[in-house]
Formats: structure tokens, C-alpha cells, sequence
């Protein structure tokens, strides 16, 4: 903790349990902040233990929506959990008119 702003310690305050999470942990996710996130001296503010992170695994990576964010907001939004994503995939829009 020593290498974290004071002001931005609630950032890493541990949630109250409430259940869990309802999909696997996604360290690919857009919203996961990088590794040095509110760090003021350069130093790494999240050190994940490395078995838990796949090979090739950016964490706090900006380019685009992991395949964990897009199964999340299908669980949140009722559609379908088990679907994939494809990086080609373009959003629809029912019963827009053009």
C-alpha cells in the first residue's frame, strides 16, 4: 500500500461479500486497472500472484473489450453467457429503421 496515493486507498479496499462474482475473473478486462493504477512513485500497486494470470495476459490493457467483459454484460443484460466473441463482430440493432 505504500505505493499508492493516499486519496485513491478506497480503490483498493477488498468489496463485503456479496456472493461472488457470477463469472470467472477476468484479468483481460478493459475496466481492470493496470498494474501501477494511483501509483506515486512508479511502483506496481497490483501484483496479482502469477498462477493466476494466463500466459499472455495484459492486465489493464485499453484496446478493445475482452471476451470476459462481453459474456458479462450479456449476463447483465439476459442474453446469452455462452455465446463467443469475435473481434469482427458488429452490433446489431433490432427493429431499427433506417
Amino acid at each position: 500500500m505504500e505505493n499508492i496515493y493516499p486519496e485513491a486507498l478506497s480503490n483498493f479496499q477488498a468489496r463485503p461479500e456479496d456472493g461472488g462474482e457470477p463469472l470467472e475473473y477476468d484479468f483481460e478486462s478493459i475496466m481492470h486497472y493496470s498494474q501501477m493504477a494511483f501509483s506515486r512513485n512508479r511502483g506496481q500497486t497490483i501484483v496479482p500472484r502469477q498462477e493466476m494470470v494466463p500466459d499472455g495476459v495484459l492486465i489493464g490493457q485499453r484496446q478493445k473489450l475482452s471476451e470476459g467483459d462481453v459474456r458479462r454484460i450479456r449476463y447483465l443484460y439476459g442474453n446469452d453467457t455462452t455465446s463467443t466473441y469475435g473481434n469482427d463482430t458488429k452490433p446489431t440493432t433490432q427493429g431499427a429503421s433506417s
